[in-house]
C-alpha cells in the first residue's frame, strides 16, 4: 500500500504581514502533480491544515483548485478539525 503524508500546511499564513498565498498555491500545485504521477492508495493529511480556525482561504483554494482536487472532501476536512 502507497501513501502521501502531508502535515502542517497552515494554509492562510502571514508571515510579517506578507501573504503566503502565492507559495502555498505553487507546492500544493506541486503536490497535486505528484500524487497524480504516484497514485498512492491514500493521502494523509495531518496538523494543521489551516492556519487559523475559521479558514478565510478556503475560498481561494476553491477557485484554484476547482477540478483538481474533491473541494467537498476538503471542505468536510476542514470541518472535522
Amino acid at each position: 500500500m502507497k501513501f502521501i503524508h502531508l502535515s502542517d500546511l497552515h494554509l492562510g499564513k502571514r508571515v510579517n504581514e506578507f501573504s503566503m498565498i502565492e507559495d502555498q498555491k505553487y507546492i500544493l500545485l506541486q503536490t497535486i502533480n505528484i500524487i497524480d504521477d504516484e497514485k498512492p492508495d491514500a493521502v494523509i493529511i495531518a496538523g494543521d491544515i489551516y492556519d487559523k480556525s475559521i479558514p478565510s482561504v478556503m475560498k481561494h483554494f476553491k477557485t484554484n483548485f476547482a477540478g483538481k482536487v474533491d473541494m467537498g472532501l476538503v471542505s468536510k476536512i476542514a470541518k472535522s478539525i
